[in-house]
């Protein structure tokens, strides 16, 4: 498993990309309320979070 605290900024919103893509086909799959495609949206925001507290310092 990758550790996405050790991705630069590229490869992470590669990671972003392709976990929004694979959350948007298990919801046309499943549909919007599906316990995979929840889970899949938790993992895309969780790796949103980590992009914005490295690369945006609203300080």
């Amino acid at each position: 498993m990758i550790d996405i605290r050790e991705l630069d900024r590229s490869d992470l919103m590669k990671s972003i990309t392709e976990k929004r893509r694979e959350m948007l086909e298990v919801a046309k799959l499943r549909g919007l309320k599906n316990n995979e495609t929840v889970q899949q949206s938790r993992e895309l925001d969780s790796l949103i979070i980590v992009y914005q507290k490295r690369f945006f310092h609203h300080y």
